[in-house]
């Protein structure tokens, strides 16, 4: 889940709305589609069925989308970093 529109490929692609709930507050999805991170040496990964949730303040990346792109994570208490396999 990725609050940030500039990281999404296309116009986002109307979903059935669901809910998550995040630190006791519910969250509406409505939008998902293929987002591209990239990282401070402009390398790139892309990831599809991304869910888009405006309201969030942080991204939320699926560790087994990670895992399907051969790449690794390591996280420390403020960043996730992506290296591959």
């Amino acid at each position: 889940m990725i609050n940030q529109l500039q990281l999404f490929n296309d116009s986002l692609i109307y979903i059935k709305r669901c809910i998550i709930k995040v630190e006791e507050r519910k969250l509406y999805i409505n939008h998902c589609d293929t987002a591209i991170m990239q990282d401070h040496h402009e390398n790139s990964v892309k990831l599809s069925s991304v869910l888009h949730v405006s309201k969030l303040k942080m991204n939320l990346l699926s560790e087994r989308k990670m895992c399907e792109k051969d790449l690794q994570e390591s996280f420390d208490d403020k960043n996730l970093y992506m290296h591959n396999k």
